[in-house]
């Protein structure tokens, strides 16, 4: 019985550590996986810059598949960092606020559909290389 003297401080002691662990902090490392490609990642800022970094191809997606697609209200302008070299089918499809797109040089090629539904797109730099 001695054994189980100590359970209940510890039980008490991890509910309140657990407790002071906000829960924003366990859902963002659940989602900390900002992928948008096989060497493509992706971040959205509060002023609604959508950021692609890293290398390759921005991944083709179904019409509501893009990893920041339920926060696609929020997106105003897209970013492609040098190393990207194509936006994928519905990459920013419906994001209906999206009014200006900057895309590198080393863009060749946009897939289907990848602006529709933009309704305020206003501007996109179009790289020359682009198919």
């Amino acid at each position: 019985m001695k054994k189980f003297k100590k359970l209940p401080s510890l039980l008490i002691a991890l509910t309140i550590v657990l407790s002071i662990i906000p829960l924003g902090a366990i859902s963002a490392s659940a989602d900390s996986d900002n992928s948008c490609g096989e060497n493509a990642f992706w971040s959205l800022d509060a002023s609604g810059l959508l950021e692609i970094t890293g290398t390759g191809d921005i991944a083709d997606f179904t019409a509501s598949g893009a990893p920041w697609y339920s926060e696609r209200d929020s997106v105003k302008t897209v970013s492609v960092a040098d190393g990207i070299t194509s936006v994928g089918n519905n990459a920013f499809y419906d994001c209906s606020d999206l009014a200006e797109v900057t895309l590198p040089d080393g863009v060749s090629e946009i897939g289907s559909n990848a602006f529709r539904d933009c309704e305020k797109l206003e501007s996109i730099d179009f790289p020359a290389e682009l198919k």
